[in-house]
């Protein structure tokens, strides 16, 4: 057993930059079960918006948040992320993040549903890699203890308080039990729930899945944002083909050769995620073909090789030369939007756990996250977490380059001049000044007889058929059985993978819950028998189990510990 003042589980942009500001507080370990590179965060391409510019504001990055949200964002939530943003651009700036300039001036991008061009990148579509690299530089020159191949367990409970976690050590087969005030679930996404999905092998839910097993709350699951364009093409994966590119003028084009997304929305190539996605299955329907095109042969081939160098590289190993052929793209999981329920501070009910970061729901999206809030999400309340740690809980976050709200960095000057940007209209206008509110449940206990037999890929396969971007009652109810089924028949074997199918098992059975539940359709959730939004249904739901249900193979060891540690 080993004390930490903070022990934070992940190794993407939330968990290190949480890290690198706690490490400047107190006693830090950071948890990851590959390497400290080996995160979504090192794949995001798209970039991390904040309102930087002169002729942007706060106020008008709220509004579009707002908009794509879809009437269940949390005001409050929205207005932290948006007002304190530029802020934390500043401080990744500090940190070394070297963000693309044109002429020395801060280079911003347009993506879909923004009024305005507000998304910084770096290396052109290397954004993630950028600050990944960053980030792991200044954590590696600290006093934090870089715990790496370390499979995260279960949180341990004190009287109702997280004092820590139990791990195992994947290379000895060891369980190690890491107390700490504070822990941090960082833990990322769950895209490897479904069949076709962009995400890295790493991202298997695990601290949703950890955090529900402790009696935290789950809230948003039947909230998953799937990609428009993913690259399809045999033998090749389902590597993200970024919206950036319809920000710079790429189009969406059928198979017949017909350009289509003018037809669904009037932002056509830009319209929300889900709206692009559902448009492309539409299309693919119709035409009988697999994919539909993303064609940039139109655009300036020199820039196009310079805002998409990993995309060029990447589709030319596969032999499509981005400038002069389309790309071959379908939509593919890609963003879990719901996860733990946290504050606006990061806190959880349970005294103790934090969660930020994909992991995390603070209600900052809604029923459909805004392109590029992702990033910035992460390092808005990884910030508050450390301030809440120390009984900060000012409404300003503080940190290298505070007080100035983004108009200037200290190294880069910003664009200026007038927007040519306007709010988009929004079905959920009389919604969006107040918050939703939040029905919290009493889920089932994790049941604990069943039929096994399941294996990764027929799980992945089941949640791609029935809980992805199209789902209806009879698809969901025989999901939900069958995981259910699956759920209790497994047994959890001491090894990454096994641990990690337990956790998949777990979410993918609350959102499947989740998600029938929710007889209405709004945002990234599409019920095709419940076809249109329901105000009745401007709630969020939230989950809980009756009681804590840890692991098997977690729960000896860790109850021995506690036990000689109050000895």
């Amino acid at each position: 057993m080993t004390e930490y003042d903070y022990v934070v589980v992940g190794s993407g942009i939330a968990g290190l930059f949480t890290a690198v500001l706690a490490a400047e507080r107190g006693r830090v370990a950071v948890i990851t079960k590959g390497t400290l590179a080996q995160t979504n965060t090192r794949f995001a391409q798209g970039g991390i918006a904040a309102a930087v510019a002169s002729h942007d504001s706060p106020a008008l990055h709220e509004r579009d948040t707002l908009v794509a949200g879809a009437g269940l964002c949390d005001p409050a939530a929205v207005h932290v992320l948006c007002e304190e943003g530029p802020a934390r651009v500043r401080d990744l700036i500090h940190f070394g993040v070297g963000f693309d300039t044109v002429d020395g001036v801060i280079s911003l991008a347009m993506e879909g549903a923004h009024s305005m061009p507000r998304v910084l990148h770096a290396r052109g579509d290397a954004t993630g890699a950028e600050i990944e690299h960053a980030l792991t530089r200044r954590i590696t020159h600290s006093s934090a203890a870089l715990l790496e191949h370390h499979m995260l367990l279960d949180l341990a409970l004190e009287d109702g308080t997280c004092v820590g976690c139990t791990v195992l050590d994947l290379k000895s087969g060891r369980q190690r039990l890491l107390r700490a005030q504070h822990t941090v679930l960082a833990t990322g996404g769950g895209g490897r729930l479904f069949a076709h999905g962009t995400n890295p092998a790493v991202a298997t839910a695990d601290g949703v899945a950890v955090a529900l097993r402790a009696g935290a709350e789950v809230a948003d699951l039947e909230f998953f944002q799937f990609h428009p364009t993913a690259l399809m093409k045999p033998g090749a994966p389902r590597f993200l083909i970024s919206e950036a590119t319809r920000g710079d003028g790429a189009l969406l084009i059928n198979t017949r050769g017909e350009r289509f997304m003018p037809r669904y929305d009037e932002r056509a190539e830009l319209a929300p995620r889900d709206v692009v996605s559902r448009a492309i299955l539409r299309e693919m329907a119709a035409t009988g073909a697999p994919h539909v095109w993303l064609d940039l042969t139109h655009l300036d081939p020199a820039r196009v090789e310079a805002h998409f160098p990993t995309i060029a590289r990447f589709c030319r190993r596969f032999g499509i030369e981005i400038t002069r052929e389309p790309i071959p793209v379908a939509p593919a999981a890609h963003y879990m939007i719901g996860g733990i329920r946290t504050d606006i501070w990061g806190r959880t009910p349970l005294p103790g756990l934090f969660a930020c970061g994909e992991a995390a729901s603070a209600g900052v999206h809604g029923a459909n996250r805004l392109a590029s809030n992702s990033l910035l999400e992460a390092v808005v309340f990884a910030r508050r977490i450390v301030d809440a740690s120390v009984g900060d809980g000012g409404p300003g976050a503080r940190g290298p380059g505070s007080g100035v709200r983004g108009r200037e960095t200290g190294r880069l000057p910003l664009p200026k001049g007038e927007g040519t940007g306007s709010p988009h209209p929004s079905p959920f206008l009389e919604e969006e000044g107040t918050p939703p509110s939040v029905e919290v449940r009493v889920s089932p206990a994790i049941p604990t007889t069943g039929r096994s037999g399941v294996t990764t890929p027929r799980f992945r396969a089941l949640m791609w058929e029935h809980v992805s971007i199209t789902r209806d009652h009879a698809g969901l109810a025989a999901a939900e059985a069958q995981l259910r089924a699956w759920l209790g028949g497994y047994r959890v074997r001491p090894t990454r993978l096994s641990v990690e199918l337990a956790n998949m098992l777990l979410v993918g059975w609350q959102m499947t819950r989740a998600a029938l539940a929710r007889e209405e359709s709004r945002g990234a959730h599409y019920r095709a028998d419940f076809p249109e939004p329901d105000p009745a249904w401007r709630r969020r739901l939230a989950y809980h189990l009756p009681r804590p249900q840890p692991l098997d193979v977690a729960q000896a060891m860790r109850a021995k510990a506690l036990a000689g540690s109050r000895a």
